[in-house]
């Protein structure tokens, strides 16, 4: 009541309004302490708080700090909002930082501990360079499978499709973003390939001797459906991918986004800005005497050689595809690399739960250890609490006292030590779990995907003493195998506390409810927060609380009844006594749960982890009462492998339809199906032969190829049947296929994969198993598809 700043109003005099000022609220510690308690009815005695208690102004312990290096410090936190170029806004930030700076004493600065827009430009203009590179490469091609004349024209696909796509990007709102930009690089060689089948169309007419302006339109006709359907198959291949489940689903919707636009993009500017052009710059580039292309001659000769014997070339096919599925076995997964993020972070667990004093020497020790390691630039500590989110999918820990952790910029040039990050890691988190005492320390780099374990076991059942059991059996497997770290288990462990028991008879004798002695002793241990003091324009809170210092100052705290106003000793009415009970209580659907869970080091995968435990360990366990889950990379595999697959299923469904309708031909639309096995025959080979993991994004590329592959396949198709309808027989109609679509097919595969490179060879975890898986399974399938597709026409048609 005497912390009130209540408005007293106005006086109306002769010389206008004014104003009466009133005692004003708490302004300092004084006034604090002159505050009065306590006035005597008997004597008019004034008892003030300085006379019953004291009275600071300090710093709450209990709060989160910072710390840069080992100086304390204060972290501001700023966030962009939506639709904010943060590289322009971030130009800005940095000359007010640069300016505070300089005016700042020389023993105060102000360091970054996260600058993105710093990493967004460097990110974007990473990513631009290789979109230039990969239309450098495409128009390149371009040039040598067409000439200067031909290839300026398919060239112009490429900036009218970019633009056009930008500006409905921007329209539907994408950003430019790393995500969007790899899928301007992944579309790059697409962008061109509707623009070679109606250019080479055009050409074959105008060197048959037809007009230029007529051949023109006969060649874009002639093509357009065949165009058409190939664009729908692959829009139609990157469509259901926009809807994968899970963060990673989300982070990697823009990809199919923008390629498809792209894709739609490419069709308009084939269809009729590709024959535009054509008609003033095209003229007859047929010779007579020109020698057939040798390579072209080669795939001649083995798609004869296969239609001599057809039935044992079918069968070699099928051999290689069985081959590819048993390759399949050696491939080691990791669904979700990590980031390409020079920072590690290491979360601090203290032994002493709510000493955050405890914490704070625990994480200095632990910064003393490590600020040697010539890998790391910069440690930066957050103490009883994490750090705000600093990326998409770390989460944000709440504050506790037993809680730190540290946050540091590395640099694996600095030394040459380690040529992965993973390597690093496991080095830190080897040297902090022989070294640290007092706590335990888990070395983390980012994730692309939402952080976790790679090994999860879940035991549950309904007794808690099967269930430790198994988990304890479990936990002393993983943490003697050698290709795990990390190995942790939540086994409820039993804590001490105080328990008050309260001798009900006696207090409500002495005039004391529940209420009175539970409220009481939380304001006298825990302190309460009663009014706040406004100062220098700020607030600060004003907390009460007893002098507690021992279990016996509890015994004699005083609890006054709410009845009789009389104070009584809390030992006249209670007894208080050191128990034991379990911290913690987990349940996983009603039952009684443990986690058992655990990383694994580097050059060890967690599916040969998790495959032993789950077909060798687990049937040598007495498993009686118990049930046990998988989480982990198990999890997350299955989740997101099943949300690929149904993509693929509907893709391959609504290929089919649009083949069907196309074709009018059950059993024609299955042919070009045909190219699907053959693209991962591909794709297989070559992460076998690069030793690489597959990813998530390999499953994105896997699952895109489907609408890429088939194109070469529907030129194909497309022409026997044209031949068939001239009255070619079937052998003659498949042989000309390949002989009057090698071209085209060749040349499209060429600049897609050509465009790919860049991403290729950006070392980049997330993109480049992906742009290698495509570049892989479009190469194979093509060489492949080039014989395959007319073989197997020719037996299924070859009686007709």
């Amino acid at each position: 009541a005497q912390n009130l700043s209540i408005p007293a109003g106005e006086i109306q005099t002769e010389f206008g309004k004014i104003g009466i000022k009133a005692p004003s609220a708490l302004e300092n510690t004084k006034q604090i302490e002159e505050l009065i308690v306590y006035g005597s009815a008997d004597t008019g005695a004034l008892v003030r708080l300085k006379d019953v208690a004291n009275v600071a102004f300090e710093y709450d312990k209990s709060a989160q700090t910072f710390k840069h290096g080992d100086a304390p410090a204060v972290l501001l936190t700023v966030y962009f909002n939506q639709n904010q170029n943060v590289i322009l806004i971030g130009d800005d930030v940095r000359a007010s930082i640069d300016r505070v700076n300089k005016g700042l004493p020389d023993k105060l600065r102000v360091h970054e501990v996260l600058y993105q827009p710093e990493e967004v430009n460097d990110s974007i203009a990473g990513f631009i360079v290789s979109l230039l590179q990969g239309i450098g490469f495409v128009i390149l091609v371009v040039l040598i499978g067409m000439g200067i004349r031909n290839a300026l024209v398919v060239s112009l696909a490429i900036p009218l499709s970019i633009t056009a796509t930008l500006i409905a990007m921007s329209v539907i709102g994408i950003d430019i973003q790393q995500m969007s930009i790899a899928a301007l690089i992944i579309a790059l060689g697409m962008l061109v390939d509707n623009s070679i089948v109606i250019s080479d169309a055009v050409q074959m007419k105008i060197n048959e001797g037809i007009d230029i302006k007529t051949a023109c339109y006969e060649g874009t006709v002639e093509q357009s459906i065949p165009v058409l359907t190939s664009t729908l198959t692959t829009v139609m291949a990157f469509a259901p991918l926009m809807v994968l489940p899970g963060e990673a689903g989300e982070f990697a919707k823009s990809l199919p986004q923008v390629v498809i636009i792209a894709l739609v993009a490419s069709y308009l500017v084939a269809m009729f800005v590709t024959p535009a052009f054509a008609s003033f710059l095209f003229k007859n580039t047929h010779k007579p005497d020109q020698k057939k292309n040798r390579i072209r001659h080669f795939f001649e000769f083995m798609l004869k050689g296969a239609m001599k014997m057809p039935v044992m070339s079918l069968a070699f096919i099928l051999i290689i595809i069985g081959a590819t599925g048993y390759g399949v076995l050696f491939l080691k997964i990791n669904l979700f690399p990590y980031a390409d993020k020079d920072l590690v972070y290491i979360d601090i667990y203290s032994e002493k739960s709510g000493d955050i004093i405890y914490t704070e020497k625990l994480a200095d020790e632990l910064r003393r250890m490590l600020k040697d390691e010539p890998e790391i630039k910069a440690i930066d500590t957050s103490i009883g609490g994490g750090f705000p989110k600093f990326y998409l999918t770390v989460g944000v820990r709440p504050p506790s006292n037993d809680y730190a952790q540290l946050l540091m910029h590395i640099d694996l040039s600095e030394s040459g030590r380690f040529v992965k990050r993973e390597e690093f890691a496991y080095y830190l988190q080897s040297k902090i779990d022989t070294a640290l005492a007092g706590g335990s320390a888990t070395v983390n780099l980012i994730e692309i995907n939402q952080p976790g374990p790679a090994v999860d076991i879940k035991v549950s059942g309904k007794y808690r003493e099967d269930v430790n059991r198994v988990a304890r059996d479990l936990y002393n497997y993983l943490l003697t195998d050698e290709s795990t770290i990390n190995v942790t288990n939540d086994i409820a462990d039993y804590v001490y506390q105080y328990k008050l028991n309260v001798d009900p008879d006696k207090a409500m004798t002495l005039g004391l409810t529940n209420y009175d002695v539970q409220f009481q002793t939380s304001l006298a241990v825990n302190g309460m927060t009663s009014t706040v003091l406004q100062k220098d324009g700020n607030q600060y809170d004003i907390v009460v609380k007893g002098d507690i210092h021992s279990i016996k100052d509890v015994e004699n705290l005083q609890i006054k009844s709410s009845i009789t106003d009389n104070k009584v000793l809390m030992k006249q009415f209670a007894t208080v006594t050191l128990e034991k009970e379990l911290g913690s209580i987990k349940r996983h659907n009603r039952s009684a749960s443990v986690s058992i869970s655990s990383n694994v080091r580097p050059g060890f995968a967690a599916t040969d982890l998790q495959n032993y435990v789950e077909n060798t360990l687990l049937p040598s366990l007495d498993l009686e009462g118990v049930e046990i889950a998988f989480g982990g990379d198990q999890e997350m595999f299955d989740k997101y492998i099943s949300g690929l697959l149904g993509a693929a299923a509907f893709a391959v469904a609504i290929i089919y339809i649009i083949l069907l309708i196309q074709f009018n031909s059950l059993m024609q639309p299955l042919i070009i199906l045909a190219t699907v096995p053959l693209s991962v025959v591909g794709s297989v080979l070559i992460l076998l032969i690069l030793n690489m993991e597959v990813t998530f994004t390999v499953g994105l590329g896997v699952a895109s190829l489907i609408g890429i592959v088939v194109n070469n396949a529907i030129l194909l198709i497309e022409y026997i049947n044209r031949e068939r309808k001239l009255e070619h027989s079937v052998y003659d109609a498949c042989i000309n296929s390949v002989e009057k679509r090698f071209r085209p097919i060749m040349l499209s595969t060429t600049t897609t994969v050509i465009g790919l490179v860049p991403l290729a060879l950006s070392n980049s975890s997330f993109f480049t198993p992906m742009a290698v898986a495509l570049m892989g399974g479009l190469m194979v399938s093509t060489l492949l598809t080039l014989i395959v597709i007319p073989l197997i026409y020719y037996v299924g048609h070859r009686y007709e």
